[in-house]
């Protein structure tokens, strides 16, 4: 039979396991998430260079970014910034809700 420190130093070494598994999974899951978007955005890249045709002549400085090709590139930028802006907001929300929990957790520690 196990006394009570070690059942509390067992149960210990298992939530540190199961901490350690989650952030391999959500890694692994991040990792080809982010690897995902890379071989999306080099399609779109490549898909959409060179399609789009002027669509206003003349010398206007807005529309050259949409002729001779560049509106496949403006387009990506564009997705990867807001792909950039969403996995950042994400993690900051992710990150916040976790720190709250630990401050709770070690007040509620100092109590006992």
């Amino acid at each position: 039979m196990r006394t009570d420190e070690e059942r509390v130093q067992f149960l210990h070494r298992r939530a540190k396991e199961l901490k350690k598994k989650r952030d391999r999974d959500r890694l692994a899951a991040f990792g080809s998430l982010s690897a995902s978007l890379m071989v999306l955005l080099v399609a779109l890249i490549r898909g959409l260079s060179g399609t789009l045709r002027p669509i206003v002549g003349g010398e206007l400085a807005g529309a050259s970014m949409l002729s001779e090709g560049a509106g496949g590139y403006v387009l990506a930028a564009v997705a990867a910034f807001t792909a950039g802006v969403l996995v950042t907001a994400v993690i900051y929300y992710r990150r916040k809700r976790k720190g709250t929990g630990q401050q709770e957790a070690v007040s509620q520690e100092e109590k006992n």
